[in-house]
């Protein structure tokens, strides 16, 4: 239930929660009165296999099937980014509304809602988001992999990262030590990645493994940070003057991040 959510980001992320909102998704069937039809051309994905030949708009139960179902080779992490812009579209039809018509909806959806926030706080919210992008607030999910328990997929959270993603929420970032690398040389240039290796180790870094990429004409050398959060391979990067950081998150990585050497390493100083 909520309460123990709400427990479980408080004790394991060390975080106070404020307020909570949870949604029970069956209102997409119940309520669609109450919005309308969501057009095919304000939903996220538009996947062909979810959406009927010739529908221009979904409402209903096909809306709910579309927000509920996997597309085709579609991640965990994809589908849930394609359901939270659906709820996105249906906020900004929400937002829509008069400001009389508001207390009819809030109260067709009470039983869809449970949250500690009062009614005429959620209107106040409301107005006060209206004309907010949601689309770009920054999104970071709980660190973990596809599970399949009792033949249902569900996310396993990893809960050996669950510290590093409670420091980056709190402005704080992982220590030096506690960030996991791999070198791959990519320039290749013998010796490089044993020489970073070396120096990142002096750091205090791990340095897990050395190996060379999977081919050697990189330019640039990348520092690619492999887990849900960017800090770690901004940690790395301040080591290796010209670096360029990338984001490539990958569940099944054994470190949190992977350096690629280019052939700008020794122009750049820090390969000597």
């Amino acid at each position: 239930g909520s309460s123990e959510f709400v427990k479980f980001v408080q004790e394991f992320l060390a975080l106070p929660v404020h307020h909570y909102l949870q949604v029970y998704y069956q209102g997409l069937v119940e309520l669609e009165d109450l919005w309308g039809e969501v057009a095919v051309s304000d939903l996220p994905g538009k996947l062909p296999e979810l959406i009927p030949e010739g529908k221009k708009s979904l409402g209903g139960f096909e809306l709910y099937r579309y927000f509920l179902t996997s597309g085709y080779q579609e991640t965990a992490l994809e589908h849930l980014e394609r359901q939270r812009q659906v709820l996105l579209a249906i906020w900004s039809k929400v937002g829509d509304r008069h400001a009389w018509g508001r207390p009819r909806l809030f109260k067709a959806l009470s039983p869809y809602l449970e949250t500690d926030l009062s009614w005429r706080e959620l209107q106040a919210l409301q107005e006060q988001f209206k004309d907010y992008s949601f689309s770009d607030v920054q999104v970071i999910h709980l660190p973990g992999a596809e599970e399949v328990i009792h033949n249902r997929l569900y996310w396993g959270v990893s809960y050996q990262d669950i510290n590093q993603l409670g420091c980056l929420l709190r402005g704080e970032g992982p220590a030096v030590t506690e960030v996991r690398v791999e070198i791959l040389n990519g320039s290749g240039v013998a010796g490089q990645a044993a020489s970073l290796a070396e120096m990142l180790t002096r750091e205090g870094l791990q340095v897990v493994r050395t190996g060379n990429a999977d081919h050697f004409s990189y330019l640039t050398t990348e520092v690619i940070a492999l887990g849900e959060v960017v800090e770690p391979a901004r940690i790395v990067s301040s080591y290796i003057e010209g670096s360029v950081i990338m984001h490539q998150p990958d569940p099944q990585a054994e470190v949190d991040v992977r350096v690629v050497i280019g052939q700008d390493y020794l122009q750049a100083g820090t390969g000597n």
